[in-house]
């Protein structure tokens, strides 16, 4: 496959989010959001929140790296005023301080895990612009991560913004297996700022924790526990804990591996390694003929898989990563919604939405989580930028943080 069909429907997907971005800051407080949903059948749509928010400006960031058009890095910049407006800095509630609501001001709750990749956004357009303010948000979040949601040890499922006590917002504290992706975020915040403080904590503790309560001998990811009884609940179908969740993200792990190769790269231990290439041994022997990853396919795997076996591929060498990669990639293609006279949708990805996780069903909506993973995917997969985002590597290809 010709490298220039990745790079083809990765500007197209880049285009997509750009043309659909709000951008009215003189009259529209939802600038700085991206299409979060769409319906092509209905004309439906939905915008986006914070993490989602974040990754459509990783995406900006990588597009901009490849291309050197400054609209994207614009397009990053503006997504940041989003994630701004949500970020709490009211020092009469040190419990919420530095903390991001979940998708506008008036959100009254945030899960931490989505929370954290808003931070990541802010983050990372700090390592490019070194705005100090973005800086200062990223650690004052991170402080809020630690220290709150982190309070039980393994972060919180759900916070909510209210008085302590009142009826129905209580902190969820059920465990999930992708804040095993929250240990990437604590290892680029170490290499962005050279702040290693909370490597330990947010690094070490994540990655060890993921390993011995949610990634199986067999590589396969577990999804939720829960504390409080002591018990699984992947076979259980709640209304919010959907079976077709839980699939989707036994196979999406919310880059938990990618978590577990921060700390190999850190600490050098060969365990998180042999974890990771387990899970990804697992991932291949889920991958169909055709490329996608189960069967009927999950669509986010498609997008997710190939960012993960690409940095394996340049750590270890083995060429059955690169091969699984590309072949994931050829499935990726063909989710791309293709109507030059429909400006909402086309460029988009195809993918779940948040009441549908029914794989046959799959190719109804267009999904941002999907397209953004999908324009990581894409470039990555064309080969000439490499990182940095879901990664440990930079945008060079190299691993720039080792613990001395």
């Amino acid at each position: 496959m010709s490298n220039n069909t990745y790079l083809d429907a990765a500007i197209r997907c880049a285009e997509w989010m750009l043309r659909n971005q709000v951008n009215d800051p003189g009259n529209d407080a939802n600038t700085g959001r991206y299409l979060g949903y769409y319906t092509p059948s209905t004309g439906k749509v939905l915008l986006t929140g914070n993490w989602t928010t974040a990754v459509c400006m990783f995406g900006m960031l990588l597009t901009y790296y490849r291309t050197g058009e400054k609209k994207y890095l614009d397009s990053a910049i503006l997504g940041a005023s989003h994630l701004k407006s949500l970020q709490i800095l009211d020092e009469r509630r040190r419990d919420w301080f530095g903390a991001l609501r979940e998708v506008t001001p008036h959100s009254r709750f945030c899960y931490p895990r989505d929370a954290l990749t808003g931070a990541w956004g802010l983050l990372w357009l700090f390592a490019e612009t070194g705005d100090p303010d973005l800086k200062y948000r990223a650690r004052v979040f991170s402080d809020w991560f630690v220290d709150v949601a982190m309070l039980r040890g393994w972060p919180a499922w759900e916070f909510r913004y209210e008085h302590p006590g009142e009826v129905g917002f209580e902190i969820d504290y059920t465990e999930g297996n992708f804040h095993g992706g929250s240990a990437g975020f604590f290892y680029d915040y170490a290499r962005i700022t050279g702040d290693t403080t909370r490597l330990e904590r947010g690094l070490r503790f994540i990655a060890d924790r993921l390993m011995s309560r949610f990634l199986g001998e067999d590589g396969r990811y577990k999804v939720v526990y829960d504390p409080a009884r002591g018990i699984y609940q992947d076979d259980t179908h709640t209304p919010r804990h959907p079976l077709g969740y839980m699939r989707m993200h036994a196979f999406n792990d919310d880059f938990a591996a990618i978590g577990l190769l921060g700390a190999h790269a850190y600490y050098g231990c060969q365990k998180y390694l042999d974890r990771a290439e387990a899970h990804a041994r697992w991932l291949m022997s889920e991958q169909r003929p055709g490329g996608g990853f189960g069967d009927p396919a999950v669509p986010t795997a498609s997008t997710t898989a190939p960012i993960l076996l690409l940095d394996l591929h340049k750590l270890t060498g083995k060429k059955e990563y690169h091969t699984a990669a590309h072949r994931a990639g050829q499935h990726l293609l063909t989710m791309q919604f293709l109507d030059e006279k429909d400006k909402l949708g086309h460029g988009g990805f195809y993918g779940f939405d948040d009441s549908n996780y029914d794989g046959n069903k799959a190719r109804t909506v267009l999904n941002i989580r999907d397209g953004s993973y999908a324009l990581l995917a894409l470039l990555k997969l064309e080969g000439i930028v490499h990182g940095p985002f879901y990664s440990i590597f930079d945008r060079n290809g190299n691993i720039t943080l080792r613990k001395p």
